[in-house]
């Protein structure tokens, strides 16, 4: 009997046939793809996902907790119910880099003078399965989350577009919004700052969320760690006190001036206010689209067209038969100017010239004195 119990096969698991379909290793990969640590490369200029392979069998294995041990197991699907032990865990990783949809092995590239987070990663031609190898993802994931983010954002990129003709609740509504965020984020800023000079005082960093303006991470990476503590590797003495001085300073002004601080922070809640209430930023379209029904109020009638072209011909009229607007003294001298002009003879002209001749005349006469006398001086000169 104990000959035939080592003699019999083992029997197969209900579930290991799934492993070995293509849906099968569908549903793997993306278990895999969900749980499993990847690191950040370049492969081909191209920014990649990248894991080692000891990383993947551990995902595929089932949890075993120590005694007293309390963690939250992650729910594993049917289909991984057959990989029991490492050799199973090996043979299916070996399935999914040899259907090459999901992985491929790679080389990373150790460059001590890359100073970048992401590595550098090259392609191996051997493309066998090893714990100690390099994976990188060429599989995405389920297409249904991509296909709902593009939409999306394509649905975002119209709404955008659409800005000018948005109704007035979602003008404001984003207006609030975007107050806010800009609030918030300078406050958390502030105090991120402040907190940070504060410490650094004592001889320590501490920085909450220190990556979050690293531009090389992604999104979820720019939130992690949540804080960061560390000892001082330089003293910066000198430096330390200053900013220790200007923190006592700050504290004292504060203290014996509350008038002046108390109007400071009225200031800066006058300036919140104004924000929202929206005082500082005038909407000029809506104005234009609010006035737009008033152009054809300013536009005159026809009517007043036909008045204004009657009133200018009685004005022309009235300018040719010699009207006089004006008072009573006014209005005599312009009649007899008129008068004057209109009863004008021929001879009046030839004594206007007559005149004008005289005053010729008398013109000469005063330049050749000029220089007569001129001339006079000159000799009294010469005989003196």
């Amino acid at each position: 009997h104990l000959f035939a119990a080592r003699a019999a096969p083992r029997r197969s698991h209900p579930h290991r046939r799934d492993t070995q379909t293509e849906e099968g290793l569908k549903k793997v990969a993306e278990f895999i793809r969900e749980h499993i640590k990847n690191r950040n490369g370049i492969l081909n200029e191209n920014r990649c996902d990248y894991f080692k392979g000891d990383r993947l069998t551990r995902v595929l294995l089932p949890e075993v907790l120590a005694e007293g041990e309390k963690k939250k197991i992650k729910k594993r699907p049917k289909v991984l119910e057959s990989i029991v032990d490492a050799k199973e865990a090996n043979l299916v990783a070996q399935a999914l880099l040899q259907s090459q949809e999901f992985y491929i092995k790679v080389h990373v590239v150790k460059d001590p003078a890359n100073k970048q987070p992401q590595k550098e990663v090259r392609m191996m031609k051997q493309q066998t399965w090893d714990e100690a190898g390099y994976y990188v993802w060429v599989w995405d994931g389920n297409p249904f989350w991509t296909n709902v983010f593009q939409i999306t954002m394509l649905v975002v990129f119209v709404l955008v577009a659409c800005f000018p003709i948005w109704p007035d609740f979602m003008k404001l509504g984003l207006w609030y919004i975007s107050v806010t965020l800009l609030v918030v984020m300078f406050v958390f800023l502030t105090i991120r700052f402040l907190l940070f000079l504060f410490v650094w005082i004592f001889g320590f960093e501490f920085w909450i969320l220190p990556n979050l303006f690293d531009e090389s991470l992604t999104v979820v990476e720019s939130f992690k760690p949540v804080f960061m503590f560390e000892r001082i590797k330089t003293t910066q003495l000198w430096w330390r006190l200053a900013i220790s001085g200007g923190f006592i300073w700050f504290m004292y002004w504060a203290y014996t001036q509350p008038t002046e601080f108390d109007e400071f922070i009225k200031g800066q809640k006058e300036f919140v206010d104004d924000l929202y209430e929206g005082n500082l930023l005038s909407d000029v379209s809506q104005q234009h689209k609010t006035d737009l029904d008033k152009i054809f109020d300013k536009m005159p009638s026809i009517d007043e067209l036909l008045a204004d072209l009657a009133h200018e011909e009685d004005d022309e009229e009235g300018a040719g038969s010699g009207t006089c607007e004006g008072t009573a003294e006014e209005c005599a001298k312009y009649h007899a100017d008129e008068s004057r002009q209109e009863n004008m003879q021929p001879e009046d002209f030839e004594e206007n010239e007559d005149e004008e001749l005289d005053m010729d005349a008398m013109l000469e006469d005063m330049l050749d004195a000029d220089e007569a006398e001129e001339i006079m001086d000159e000799m009294m000169d010469e005989q003196g």
